[in-house]
């Protein structure tokens, strides 16, 4: 059979966390939007990564009201890594500024909210399928509306590096430490300040103060670009690790 002949492949979907009424509801309309050969729903982060594997699918929806997903913004930098080029879009909660900037940090291919219009979420499959991205006009109003902002107040004094057996096995890059290093692979994970913060056991503010620095010392004018820098380096580099 000749390039011309050959019948394009129909579209495969895999679905992660969404509740079962979402899922059947963006059944319909991946069956209205696509020539669809097959779509699967995960509820677990393993099933949703065997799923993949297995699927080989041309886009993923990730939804962030996951019942079954601890944390759903892991899972969506896991896969983002495993497989850098496959379309992802993210389903936001509607008013949820935290998971539109973890979706934003992430570089996911399309944000939308789950209280998107048909018409958004058609447009949004459409473009990502054609290689394009899409953000939601609901998470662009809330990415501009909340804006992220330092804590008020002197910053504090950093926190010394770990000793070297506490400190996690990651990619060096010059002249950063390894407690540095460890906040930019958080980032790139797609976490906020203040989950970097409890994670590492210590303050939003002394967060702030890594973030400063590591834009200072990796050449990143501004918050946004350290976040891009940080996917880049996460999904290039890094094993990520639950």
């Amino acid at each position: 059979m000749s390039p011309a002949d050959a019948t394009p492949r129909r579209a495969r979907v895999v679905l992660v966390g969404c509740d079962p009424i979402v899922a059947y509801g963006l059944e319909r309309l991946f069956e209205e939007t696509l020539d669809l050969d097959t779509i699967e729903a995960a509820a677990t982060e393993e099933d949703a990564l065997a799923r993949i594997e297995g699927v080989d699918p041309d886009l993923v929806v990730v939804s962030d009201a996951a019942p079954g997903i601890r944390r759903w913004y892991e899972l969506l930098a896991e896969i983002r890594w495993r497989w850098s080029d496959l379309p992802v879009m993210a389903l936001v909660r509607d008013g949820s500024v935290r998971d539109a900037r973890r979706a934003h940090r992430l570089g996911v291919h399309a944000a939308v909210e789950q209280g998107a219009t048909v018409e958004a979420f058609r447009e949004a499959v459409s473009r990502v399928l054609a290689g394009d991205r899409f953000i939601g006009a609901g998470i662009q109003q809330l990415l501009a509306s909340a804006p992220e902002t330092p804590p008020s107040g002197p910053l504090p004094r950093l926190d010394p590096p770990p000793r070297p057996s506490e400190a996690t096995p990651l990619p060096e890059i010059d002249g950063l430490s390894p407690r540095e290093i460890e906040v930019l692979r958080l980032i790139g994970r797609g976490l906020a300040p203040r989950d970097i913060a409890d994670r590492l056991g210590i303050s939003a503010r002394t967060v702030h103060a890594h973030r400063e620095n590591l834009k200072r010392k990796l050449g990143q004018p501004t918050t946004s670009a350290l976040d891009q820098f940080a996917v880049g380096w996460a999904l290039d580099h890094e094993r990520i690790r639950r």
